[in-house]
């Protein structure tokens, strides 16, 4: 509302690496840095990248992401996956989903996503925390039988710039092959509070949810 766009925003806070997050932020920002699992206690390594950060780059905000995986790569016990995201470019992803939702309307009617979906938040099988997010990629992918579709691939290319995971760790076991850096909201029956409030965020009509 106050008009100032600003080229960073970097989300040392847990689950942001979300769609609905990063649609919402499309016109206050350029980049955002996010995480689509929870954010360790001690967040970012700042003390590792603020050369990057002051280089005001792609670049520069690409070495701030890898800085975050090589920090819990060899903190004990720690966990990690990071996403840069070019969010100017979320009208374009949220409109090739919306073209792979329509195309299977009636297939989401019966869809359940719960068992072979990966999802995130921490120790994802704790109800609190369950089918926060499933990944992007691998929901389009699933919704095709198991091909990604060439529209959203293009789509998600422009608009995740750097993404990468810890696979192994004490509390998570991340597929990488099914990692894209970005998670999204799928409605269960499971979560019927939370699928009231997705209705109310920007991406549901974005992203064709309200045409389901």
């Amino acid at each position: 509302d106050a008009g100032v766009k600003v080229d960073l925003m970097l989300f040392d806070a847990c689950m942001m690496g979300t769609a609905e997050v990063c649609y919402d932020f499309r016109n206050a920002a350029n980049y955002l840095i996010v995480s689509a699992l929870d954010v360790p206690a001690p967040g970012f390594p700042y003390q590792d990248f603020m050369d990057n950060l002051y280089e005001g780059t792609v670049t520069g905000y690409t070495g701030i992401c890898k800085s975050y995986i090589e920090f819990y790569r060899t903190f004990a016990g720690g966990w990690g996956s990071v996403a840069l995201v070019d969010v100017r470019q979320m009208e374009g992803l949220a409109s090739a989903v919306k073209t792979q939702l329509k195309a299977n309307k009636e297939t989401l009617y019966t869809y359940s996503p719960i068992d072979r979906l990966q999802h995130y938040g921490l120790n994802p099988y704790v109800t609190g925390f369950k089918y926060i997010a499933f990944d992007m990629k691998h929901f389009m992918a699933d919704l095709q039988g198991g091909s990604v579709p060439a529209n959203f691939q293009s789509a998600l290319n422009q608009a995740v710039l750097y993404a990468d995971c810890l696979e192994q760790t004490e509390d998570y076991t991340i597929e990488k092959s099914k990692f894209c850096g970005l998670g999204m909201y799928i409605p269960v029956v499971e979560r019927p509070t939370w699928n009231t409030s997705f209705r109310k965020t920007a991406w549901y009509k974005a992203a064709g949810w309200n045409d389901i």
